[in-house]
């Protein structure tokens, strides 16, 4: 048997959830409130939130979830909205993205132009 790679033999650090109105919105079961109103990985999300270790008041989640969506107020996700802190991030404006995009595309040694870009 092959031995794991050493990355394999250590415990997750983060957990990041891109898209997640996205998976509750799709990927919803129908329920009275509507599609999309139900979403498994929020509730599962709020299953291991609301666990606490035997015999203390703490959290049985020790490492963070970072959960990155669109819509905030999508209805999938107004359950999860009561127990997490929210961050919005503005976003960075059309010329920082070119910038960024030439300055990778320059360090890769690929000639693009900005208007291109």
């Amino acid at each position: 048997d092959a031995l794991p790679l050493p990355w394999m033999r250590c415990r997750p650090t983060i957990l990041v959830l891109d898209e997640i109105d996205g998976i509750a919105g799709g990927g919803g079961e129908e329920t009275a409130e509507g599609p999309g109103s139900s979403c498994k990985a929020v509730e599962t999300i709020l299953k291991l939130l609301d666990r606490k270790i035997k015999g203390k008041n703490t959290s049985y989640i020790r490492r963070p979830i970072i959960c990155i969506c669109n819509d905030i107020y999508a209805r999938a996700l107004r359950p999860l909205r009561d127990k997490v802190k929210v961050f919005q991030v503005q976003t960075g404006g059309l010329r920082r993205l070119v910038d960024r995009l030439k300055h990778i595309s320059d360090s890769e040694g690929v000639a693009v132009d900005k208007t291109t870009l």
